[in-house]
């Protein structure tokens, strides 16, 4: 499941089946925005979409302790030609065409390099009267980029 932030460039090269949304009921819980991704990527695949384009995040503020966020879904023959990072899972092996970056022309058979990053977010949730503290696992993801 892909999901796609609001500045994300996304041409449509599949079907948009619809929108979808979480928002707070005014006494939520688990509501961190991993949490809800997490949400919607359940809802999505209900609905057989494997594209998730955010339309609208609202953070956590003083009328609420949730993240809410507003998406399309879509249904695309192949999400990954879309993707601008590559979300970390033990299921997924890398392959060439996930390095999508031109490679440069070059005599020398070693001009060819690949680069990654890792990043590691640890997040807690907004504490109020009706949440008690806790930390969600750590999230990983990487980006890669050849050149």
């Amino acid at each position: 499941m892909l999901v796609l932030r609001q500045s994300d460039d996304f041409v449509n090269d599949g079907v948009k089946i619809g929108s979808i949304r979480s928002v707070d009921n005014g006494f939520s819980t688990n509501c961190s925005y991993h949490e809800v991704i997490g949400d919607l990527k359940n809802m999505a695949r209900k609905y057989g979409a494997n594209v998730i384009r955010i339309t609208r995040r609202l953070k956590p503020d003083k009328w609420s302790t949730c993240e809410r966020i507003y998406a399309d879904i879509y249904k695309v023959a192949d999400y990954r030609k879309h993707e601008i990072e590559i979300e970390w899972d033990n299921k997924r092996r890398l392959t060439w065409a996930d390095f999508k970056a031109a490679v440069p022309e070059s005599s020398s058979k070693f001009s060819v390099a690949a680069t990654t990053a890792c990043e590691i977010t640890v997040e807690s949730n907004v504490l109020n009267v009706f949440k008690k503290p806790k930390f969600l696992p750590p999230i990983s993801s990487a980006a890669m980029q050849v050149g």
